[in-house]
């Protein structure tokens, strides 16, 4: 026999997006995923940025003081059900009876939520995207004879801040400078489909299992994505090639063996790029005597160490730079590829997606005959396309590493832990009147020896994925800098290098396997797994019986980290420190002890 029980509930609950209240709230007066999106459709049809309607952007005040939107629009129509089941079967009979045994259950549920967000969203905007109500003046980098302070004069001062009205519109820029953040408008509270079911049961030996499932699929998960990252999928129209393929040649090139010393002695190696012709025609003779695209090269390796961004900076915005000083080389003009007006612009945005699944076990003994014990083991994979959002991680917390294919970047999520087990026990010791040993002790003999209980806790799991950071270049945007790729093979574990230090990887020439991101792409997401982590904390107790009934005397000994297991932490894995590559920083807190003693009456 079975029955249903219903059960229905509603709750309604409302919260207003935040809003500066003093009037000094400021927006673009083009929405910023707007913005974006004319720069993305105009790249692949061959449009300049200083073509598009929008190509510079002006601010403006806004919020409710100002009679105006906030950030973003409330959402009255998230609707979030809940779904769950339990079955526990009353007949007993048969094969139900051999598979719930007494008391089993099967339980699954499902749910839709949704997250309520804004606060770290809002105190990171505040820190760097309300431009133009702070100014940074600095004294003189050095001083002449005449100008230099003097021993009975006063202090030198500060120069005077330039005159701006506010909202602050910021000029046109030529060197590597205005970093802004942003919010996208279309903010929506991200939401997850909530998957749960288990099985329980008990067994022989006063215990019960436990086995279930646990997922979560995320939607519209908060992001930052740079909006002013350079249009390096403009293509050529002549040529139909695009920034992207034509860095990609360039950068096959090198891998393969071409240096600048090289070229420099026969420009002819570099092939014709079509891209490089028809862009920047002026480009030849520069460096060396010979092609636009053997200067390209040349530009790329031996001008600014490899760093593409650098690179399309110099020919598409730097009037200063040397290649023709008071112009830039692009046939379309300056600021075909860069923003006019600034050189990053992260902005939050909805456009993340991840999703976990995770096998649970657990086994636990109610506490009888003096023992009590649970163990827990969990089998899962989180993967997200980034990880810390709203977190307190800075500018970049959920970073976009290529805002044109957001995508790119998805892998392994930061706190992906495969196998996890704990465990925790607690033990009385057998020992005492009406125990095992010493059954007729005395009352002060039980006094000393009875009475006494060890506890333990224990914690295995395997490691956290991480990144390699490249060698310092920008080769997708001028908000993040490069990360690596995977480019030979890797053996990881805990090992000692050649300099005699514990490394990730047992020798610092591991470096020689990672090589900076592609041009136009992203870093290798999880290139690497950290060690895993093992702790172990035991714990002593023992409770006195003083003479009357209230009083009594608690002793506690604690030991954190019993067995002193070592635990390695921060390796040093950044292409710019090849000589200390997989080195670890530091270790985890070694054992502890503590002793307490408390009195009752």
């Amino acid at each position: 026999l079975w029955f249903a029980v219903g059960g229905f509930g509603l709750r309604w609950e409302n919260f207003r997006p935040p809003y500066e209240a003093n009037g000094y709230q400021v927006m673009p007066t083009v929405p910023l995923n707007q913005y974006f999106a004319e720069r993305n459709a105009g790249q692949s049809q061959g449009l300049p940025q200083n073509a598009l309607p929008n190509a510079r952007l002006k601010w403006t005040l806004d919020g409710p003081v100002n009679g105006k939107p906030t950030w973003w629009q409330p959402s009255n129509l998230n609707f979030a059900p809940r779904f769950g089941l339990a079955y526990s079967p009353s007949s007993r009979g048969g094969w139900l009876a051999k598979m719930f045994g007494r008391g089993g259950a099967l339980r699954v549920g499902a749910s839709m939520v949704y997250d309520r967000f804004g606060s770290d969203l809002i105190t990171q905007y505040d820190q760097f995207g309300s431009i133009g109500l702070a100014y940074k003046a600095n004294f003189p980098d050095s001083y002449s004879f005449s100008t230099s302070p003097r021993y009975g004069g006063s202090s030198p001062t500060l120069p005077a801040p330039p005159q701006e009205t506010f909202p602050y519109q910021p000029p046109d820029i030529a060197a590597i400078i205005g970093d802004f953040e942003g919010i996208s408008p279309n903010l929506k509270p991200p939401y997850a489909y909530v998957f749960t079911a288990s099985f329980a049961r008990e067994i022989p030996g006063k215990m019960t299992l436990e086995i279930g499932y646990a997922g979560r699929l995320s939607h519209r998960l908060l992001m930052e994505g740079d909006v002013y990252t350079p249009l390096e999928y403009f293509k050529d129209p002549k040529s139909g090639v695009t920034w992207e393929q034509n860095a990609g040649i360039v950068r096959k090139l090198f891998d393969f063996g071409l240096t600048p010393a090289q070229v420099k002695a026969n420009p002819s190696l570099v092939p014709t790029l079509p891209f490089v012709e028809d862009i920047w025609p002026t480009l030849a003779n520069v460096d060396v005597p010979g092609s636009a695209s053997a200067n390209y090269f040349m530009c790329v390796y031996q001008d600014y160490g490899g760093s593409y961004l650098d690179c399309l900076h110099a020919l598409d915005r730097n009037v200063t730079s040397s290649y023709n000083p008071g112009k830039c080389l692009t046939v379309t003009g300056c600021y075909t590829f860069f923003p006019i007006q600034g050189s990053s612009l992260p902005t939050w945005m909805n456009s993340g997606t991840a999703a976990y699944h995770g096998l649970t076990v657990s086994l636990r003994r109610r506490f009888s005959g003096g023992l009590s014990f649970d163990f827990n083991y969990s089998w899962s994979h989180s993967v997200d396309d980034g990880s810390a959002a709203e977190s307190g991680a800075g500018e970049q917390g959920a970073a976009i590493q290529n805002i044109y294919n957001t995508k790119e970047f998805r892998g392994s999520s930061d706190f992906d832990m495969r196998h996890n087990i704990s465990g925790n026990a607690l033990f009385e010791l057998p020992v005492g009147r009406g125990k095992l040993l010493l059954r007729d002790a005395s009352r002060w003999l039980d006094f000393m020896v009875g009475g006494w209980q060890v506890s333990g806790l224990s914690r295995f799991r395997t490691g956290l994925p991480t990144t390699v950071a490249g060698g310092l270049e920008y080769n997708a945007n001028y908000w993040l800098s490069s990360l690596a790729i995977v480019t030979g093979p890797i053996n990881q574990g805990v090992r000692i290098d050649q300099n005699g230090n514990p490394s990730i990887f047992g020798s610092t020439s591991t470096s020689n396997s990672f090589a900076d991101e592609l041009p136009g792409h992203t870093g290798k997401r999880a290139a690497v797994r950290l060690p895993s982590f093992f702790n172990t904390d035991l714990g002593v107790t023992k409770v006195f019986k003083l003479p009357g009934e209230s009083q009594r005397i608690h002793f506690r000994a604690e030991a954190f980290n019993v067995f002193n297991n070592v635990n390695f932490t921060n390796p040093s894995l950044s292409l710019t420190s090849p000589g200390t590559f997989g080195e670890f920083q530091g270790v985890m807190e070694p054992r502890v002890m503590q002793f307490a003693l408390r009195y009752e009456f």
